[in-house]
């Protein structure tokens, strides 16, 4: 946080350290560790594209220890970081969710692998201009189902990497939507989900009126009454301005399922951003690995790790049993630039 000429009074400067002088405090809580390559340059590029074995995972990233090379975050691992809830929430989503074999990253994916891109990013299809993706428009349930979660990895963020978190979110302010833009969002009323809408809509009693409720009566009335899918897609963005989904610093996440990547780098994410991973599901396998270092990790449901996936390759170790989802959120470079940012 910092000051500005509208903070002008002394109780908003005194709120304005004593909340500084906290996110400091909390800074200095984790333990750093400076970390160096175990492979040359020409190792390390020879990896690219190539499959990851057991021996390459040396070292166990340890958790609430903040990971860097010089001043960048390459690993943090916070364990149990996702509420009960907000993982119950997404985990119950993925089981029911139907992916489809198609995938970006193609040479990444396997047979019996799946993905979804979810939130916004420029594809640059000559047969699709919206920014929203074509899974967000089409499983607005899961979208919705994930937001709990992204809001935790968010909320973990700032909590414990606090000066990382007020980079991210600078970067994420930047990240304007052109006043114009307007996503065709009609494939969203073509889901037999907002089909289901319609129908249970059509038998829901009136909402009484607000001012004879309390916030407790509110929330059940809210949770009794079908979630219109149209709004969920429509508000993917909160404030209808920014390229954030609701509000976090997050623009995607890539929505996995069974997928044993190969060592890759990311490499379309904002500089000098990292990417929160959480996993969902019952399964065995599926380690991550950063060959560079040597660190590896290997994510319990509830667990968070962030880490520099943009610069660093970093693949999964097979075979996989059971079913493994992984929830990959971060900030993509398609969403910066596309509008003037105005103070």
């Amino acid at each position: 946080m910092t000051l500005t000429k509208d903070d002008d009074t002394p109780l908003e400067r005194a709120y304005i350290h004593h909340e500084a002088r906290k996110r400091a405090a909390r800074a200095l809580m984790l333990q750093e560790c400076q970390v160096t390559p175990i492979m040359t340059a020409q190792q390390y590029k020879d990896q690219e594209r190539c499959f990851l074995t057991p021996d390459q995972a040396r070292y166990e990233i340890k958790p609430n220890v903040v990971y860097k090379d010089g001043k960048q975050i390459k690993f943090l691992l916070l364990p149990k970081a996702i509420s009960a809830a907000a993982w119950l929430k997404a985990h119950e989503a993925a089981m029911k969710a139907k992916l489809q074999k198609n995938s970006r990253r193609a040479a990444n994916a396997q047979v019996h692998g799946r993905k979804l891109t979810i939130g916004w990013i420029d594809m640059e299809l000559p047969n699709y201009s919206n920014m929203r993706t074509a899974p967000t428009l089409e499983k607005p349930e899961l979208v919705a189902a994930l937001w709990p979660l992204l809001h935790d990895m968010d909320t973990a963020m700032d909590q414990n990497i606090p000066l990382y978190h007020d980079f991210a979110w600078n970067c994420a302010m930047n990240a304007i939507r052109p006043e114009d833009e307007r996503d065709d969002l009609s494939r969203v009323k073509n889901t037999p989900l907002y089909q289901e809408y319609l129908r249970v809509k059509a038998t829901e009693t009136p909402w009484p009126p607000l001012e004879s409720l309390s916030d407790e009566e509110i929330n059940k009335e809210a949770a009794s009454h079908a979630q219109d899918p149209y709004e969920i897609v429509e508000h993917l963005d909160p404030w209808d301005w920014t390229y954030t989904i609701r509000g976090t610093v997050f623009s995607t996440v890539e929505f996995n399922h069974n997928i044993i990547f190969k060592s890759h780098e990311d490499g379309n994410n904002v500089k000098g951003t990292c990417v929160c991973i959480a996993t969902l599901g019952s399964f065995a396998g599926g380690r991550l690995v950063f060959p560079r270092y040597g660190y590896t990790a290997k994510l319990e449901n509830r667990d968070l790790l962030v880490c520099d996936n943009n610069h660093e390759q970093h693949g999964n170790l097979g075979p996989i049993v059971g079913d493994r989802f992984s929830v990959v959120a971060f900030l993509h470079n398609s969403v910066i630039g596309r509008a003037p940012v105005t103070e």
